[in-house]
C-alpha cells in the first residue's frame, strides 16, 4: 500500500494511499491511519477512516512539526501498518508547502 502526506496548513496534513485488494469485503471494516509528532513517536493518535475511502485529512496539529503517519487495513485486528512517511506542518502564518514522501 502506498502512503503519501501533504502539510496543508500549519494544523493540518492530508493523507492519501492505495485502496488494497481484500478476499472477503465483509471481513474488511476500513483504515486505521496513526499520526505522532516524530520528536515524541509516544505521541501515537490515530484516526478510523471507512472502507470506501483512500484519504483523510488529519486535523489539530502543532505547526511547524514534523508528523510521521502509518496506515493499516483493520477487520477484527490491525493489518500491517506501511512504513511511515513524514510530512512538516507549515509555520504558522506561512504558505509554504513541505512535502516528504515514502513508497513501499
Amino acid at each position: 500500500m502506498n502512503a503519501t502526506a501533504r502539510a496543508t496548513g500549519p494544523y493540518t496534513i492530508h493523507v492519501t494511499w492505495s485502496a488494497i485488494s481484500v478476499v472477503d469485503p465483509r471481513s474488511f471494516f476500513g483504515y486505521r491511519v496513526l499520526y505522532f509528532p516524530l520528536s515524541n513517536p509516544r505521541q501515537l493518535r490515530d484516526v478510523i477512516v471507512d472502507r470506501n475511502d483512500i484519504q483523510t485529512t488529519i486535523t489539530g496539529l502543532r505547526p511547524f512539526t514534523v508528523y510521521g503517519v502509518q496506515i493499516a487495513a483493520y477487520s477484527t485486528e490491525d493489518g500491517n501498518y506501511t512504513a511511515p512517511v513524514y510530512s512538516q506542518t507549515w509555520q504558522a502564518g506561512k504558505r509554504k508547502v513541505i512535502m516528504v514522501q515514502q513508497q513501499q
